[in-house]
């Protein structure tokens, strides 16, 4: 039996691992709730609600603790989307 296959895939696997991260994107969906259920319409919640913000926190190793989407306005998005990408 040829085991080159089974090989090859086990050597992808190992050499894989963890990758320095140089940049990135977020890509995020969202459903405000209230007293037990979904918002459908932010413009009729009382306050109003305008603008959903991101909040990354990073975990782990050279990007603990930073927050790359801090002061950022490309991180605050309608809250009537719904979904957003940085």
């Amino acid at each position: 039996m040829n085991n080159l296959p089974i090989v090859l895939a086990t050597l992808g696997f190992l050499t894989a691992g963890c990758v320095q991260i140089s940049g990135g994107a977020v890509e995020v969906s969202w459903v405000v709730h209230a007293n037990g259920r979904a918002i459908t319409d932010c413009s009729c919640s009382d306050p109003q609600i305008a603008k959903v913000r991101i909040n990354l926190v990073g975990q782990g190793g050279a990007i603990q603790g930073t927050t790359p989407c801090a002061g950022k306005a490309n991180c605050e998005f309608a809250c009537q989307r719904q979904t957003g990408a940085t």
